[in-house]
């Protein structure tokens, strides 16, 4: 392992996010299979994660209204020495990501691919145990809603849905699902 990881998000320049689910993303370096996640606030005791075999890790014990700086190195077990990322800057708000009740039709669903490249469709992948009628929408990560697509039918079984991102600038976004019977919310990056 000898190369060193780009930071993807948060950056210095993407405002405060909830305070209690950041979650970092960063590029992968070849031949790794785990990397070190550090996040360090000024007087504080810095934080270290391993995280196995991905390129993003959600943090939930941080502190509301703080700036954090964090960085990443790659390895496997027999080379632990690689190269660090450069250390950039994030902030966190008063904001909190809250719970969101499950939808009890939707036995799972993923988005595909992700990160996706800006041009490309994310696709919505559906595994559902009755037919769900569901409101699909794109929303940045301080809340901005982009895109709204209601009462989309999907039968029991598997589903697609796809969403164009032609146009949206490389950044972090939320797809939420929502029903009569709950909400879902997932992140997705566009790179």
């Amino acid at each position: 392992v000898t190369g060193k990881p780009t930071l993807i998000y948060p950056l210095t320049q993407d405002p405060p996010m909830p305070y209690n689910s950041v979650t970092m993303e960063w590029s992968a370096v070849p031949n790794a299979t785990h990397y070190f996640l550090d996040i360090k606030k000024p007087g504080a005791a810095p934080l270290r994660y391993v995280v196995a075999g991905q390129t993003q890790f959600t943090v939930t014990e941080l502190q509301p209204n703080s700036n954090y700086f964090w960085s990443v190195t790659a390895y496997h077990e027999y080379a632990t020495c690689a190269p660090t990322s450069n250390q950039t800057l994030f902030k966190t708000g008063t904001g909190v990501l809250s719970d969101t009740n499950e939808i009890p039709e939707l036995n799972d669903w993923q988005i595909l691919p992700n990160p996706v490249r800006s041009g490309e469709n994310i696709n919505l992948i559906f595994d559902s145990a009755n037919r769900v009628t569901m409101d699909v929408s794109l929303i940045t990560i301080t809340g901005q809603t982009l895109l709204t697509y209601k009462d989309i039918n999907f039968d029991n079984g598997r589903g697609n849905f796809e969403i164009e991102t032609g146009g949206l600038p490389a950044g972090i976004y939320l797809v939420t699902l929502r029903t009569n019977n709950g909400l879902e919310t997932k992140r997705v990056s566009i790179i």
